[in-house]
């Protein structure tokens, strides 16, 4: 692996890193997406240790430069992202129907309560 790409990843690594940390302190984002995007910035971190593995597996693949293996990389890294935050999304917006549909009827009750006994205001 070049100095040149191995610079790149870990200023990449770092820049990542500081604002995730950044972002998660001010309150902006959860604990739980957080790890998310920790866990790929660990394997920004492992892709930087053990590059040695990786020009083999790239020879092996026969994908010439090794910094076009590192962006298929992340590129594989980050549609796994992409659908893990949208598996997340999903169950959130399934959340929001019900707690609307729980609301709703809530109204409901009340609003016939309220016709039942008067308007007390």
């Amino acid at each position: 692996m070049s100095k040149n790409l191995i610079l790149s990843l870990g200023i990449i690594f770092l820049i990542l890193l500081i604002i995730i940390t950044y972002i998660l302190k001010k309150g902006r984002i959860s604990e739980k997406y957080a790890l998310l995007w920790y866990g790929m910035d660990l394997i920004i971190l492992l892709v930087l240790i053990f590059h040695a593995p990786l020009t083999k597996l790239a020879k092996i693949l026969g994908i010439a430069p090794l910094s076009t293996f590192v962006i298929m990389i992340f590129i594989g890294l980050l549609l796994s992202l992409v659908m893990a935050l949208t598996v997340i999304v999903a169950g959130q917006r399934k959340k929001i129907l019900l707690t609307i549909q729980e609301i709703s009827i809530l109204k409901k009750r009340i609003n016939d309560i309220e016709k039942k006994y008067g308007d007390k205001k």
